[in-house]
């Protein structure tokens, strides 16, 4: 239907255009080298007065696959359009949105639910403006995912797997360890992100890269407690003001260091976090994390996955897990068992969910965090950042999303995330700006 609309559309502006005066027409993009978080300014000038024009947008991933939007604007009585005042007549987005030709890209029909893969440095977007079927103007955006100042430290040493990004800076530098979830290896776009903006960044892997578990089961916490020590010793930063930020899996994970290790950090951000330990990942049940050679309490029950061979298979099959996480929820005397002690956390905390999450009810759990440090008369802030249409995989904005089923590399197998694209990008811009400024208060010394 979308197609058919676009093409009548497409001849409507021909047929509209074609007995007016053709101009010269500029594009303007005052600042194309923009940060990944940063929204870039677009407009064109000396059109005719109110033509329709349509904007293009197109970029090609790290894996050589072409992504593509496109939005129809009217021009005002001037000849102008102006993107962050104005909203399409029709396109891939809706609303008055400055990145929507950004976040709204798609692949191509060969790579549906395809995951953009991000350049090393970010990626260029090429953007061009048609009247009809002509180009009248064109203009590159480079969204850039690290500051230039910013050095990148490979870290192999006591054991350790990671990433240390280290802007310049004439000051020691507060710390912040990024944590990833059940795709395992490092969460280095957020870290490089999180490093322009002030901060020294460690993303640690703890599975899945060479040297390290090859799964999601039996994790020594002892590791992270070396982690802990080891940037206790780097120059330039000031390990007393360390943060963690884990998504997922991650964000359990930084629920338990918090409550385990309370005297090392000072801030804590748990993206679609549990309130819960679960188990390992793995064909039999076993402990996903263990301290001390034992487990750390027994694991949440989850009700039986019954899936059959083509379940997760495909793109249009994917797994879906959220009921069977509320069912194991039923068991309320395993929950408490295998509650994660929040109240034993000294630090503040940032909770962000999706209120459509469909990999588990990070909502609810949130929510559960909430209770439970008010039932054992937590001082600390908690603040819970819910975003009822958005799904699971909130993130850092402007990284353009095929769809709400993603492919996990590790089990090899498609799942819902829930939400959509439009959603996920709202909530990561809205929650990205909130952890900064979370960070920024908790990390940063008054002036």
């Amino acid at each position: 239907m979308k197609t058919h609309l676009y093409t009548y559309a497409i001849a409507f502006i021909t047929f509209f255009t074609s007995s007016a005066v053709v101009c010269s027409s500029l594009i303007h993009i005052p600042n194309n080298q923009l940060m990944l978080d940063e929204q870039p300014s677009i407009s064109l000038t000396e059109l005719n007065s109110f033509e329709v024009i349509e904007l293009q947008a197109k970029t090609i991933d790290g894996n050589g696959v072409i992504w593509k939007s496109f939005a129809l604007f009217q021009a005002d009585e001037a000849g102008k359009i102006d993107v962050t005042k104005q909203a399409p007549i029709y396109g891939d987005y809706n609303g008055v949105d400055p990145s929507g030709l950004i976040w709204s890209m798609q692949p191509d029909e060969l790579h549906p639910g395809a995951l953009f893969e991000m350049e090393k440095e970010g990626f260029q977007v090429y953007v061009t403006a048609l009247r009809g079927k002509e180009e009248i103007a064109s203009d590159i955006i480079m969204h850039k995912i690290k500051d230039p100042n910013v050095q990148q430290i490979d870290v192999t040493e006591d054991g350790l797997v990671g990433t240390l990004f280290v802007p310049d800076a004439d000051q020691t530098l507060p710390v912040v360890i990024t944590i990833n979830g059940s795709d395992g290896g490092f969460g280095k776009k957020r870290a490089q992100l999180l490093a322009s903006h002030g901060f020294a960044t460690f993303a640690l892997a703890y599975f899945g890269e060479p040297g390290l578990p090859s799964r999601l089961k039996s994790i020594p916490l002892e590791y992270f407690e070396t982690a802990f020590n080891w940037l206790a010793k780097q120059d330039g930063i000031d390990s007393t003001r360390m943060g963690i930020y884990g998504t997922s899996r991650g964000a359990e994970l930084s629920l338990i260091l918090g409550s385990l290790f309370p005297d090392v950090m000072k801030a804590i951000v748990a993206v679609a976090p549990s309130s819960v330990i679960h188990r390992g990942l793995s064909r039999v049940p076993l402990h996903a994390w263990k301290y001390n050679g034992k487990p750390l309490a027994p694991f949440a029950p989850i009700s039986r996955i019954y899936q059959n061979f083509w379940m997760g298979q495909s793109f249009d099959n994917p797994v879906t897990l959220c009921q069977n996480f509320l069912d194991g929820m039923l068991d309320a005397e395993a929950i408490r068992k295998a509650s994660i002690p929040v109240e034993n956390i000294k630090v503040p905390l940032l909770l962000v969910s999706g209120g459509d999450d469909m990999v588990w009810p990070a909502s609810i759990y949130a929510n559960q965090i909430l209770e439970r440090l008010k039932e054992k008369k937590s001082p600390v802030s908690c603040e819970h950042l819910c975003y009822p249409n958005a799904g699971h995989t909130i993130n850092i904005p402007n990284i353009p999303q095929a769809s709400s089923t993603y492919y996990n590399p590790k089990s090899k197998l498609w799942f819902a995330m829930g939400g959509s694209p439009e959603e996920y990008q709202n909530a990561s811009f809205d929650s990205w700006k909130k952890i900064i400024s979370f960070f920024q208060k908790e990390l940063v010394p008054k002036q």
